[in-house]
């Protein structure tokens, strides 16, 4: 088995915010979204607005496609430290809600 991690674009709608303002990334988006959607086994999604100063450190993981445990949605928080350059994972209940104000979050200190 050989596993791969591929980075692509994401097509831009004037129609949607912007996904440097915090607009929710969809399977369409992606450019070339019909050959991603039929291979892979697991499509992820870092969401995120980069232009709000109190969450411009925080993205979102938006599972797109699961083929194992079908699980999709939101998968949980990243919070960017500026001092280690490395992405944390979150550890509140914000995590599992989509619509909640972000807060100040407990980060393992074992990522630090």
């Amino acid at each position: 088995n050989v596993g791969f991690i591929i980075v692509t674009q994401l097509s831009k709608d004037k129609n949607k915010i912007s996904y440097n303002e915090g607009g929710r990334i969809t399977m369409a988006d992606f450019r070339g979204s019909v050959q991603l959607a039929a291979v892979p086994t697991c499509i992820i999604g870092l969401e995120g607005n980069q232009q709000d100063e109190e969450t411009k450190l925080f993205r979102q993981l938006r599972i797109l496609k699961a083929r194992i445990g079908a699980k999709t949605g939101l998968g949980g928080r990243l919070v960017y430290n500026e001092r280690t350059g490395r992405l944390l994972p979150v550890l509140d209940s914000i995590s599992s809600s989509a619509n909640a104000t972000p807060q100040k979050p407990h980060i393992r200190s074992s990522f630090e």
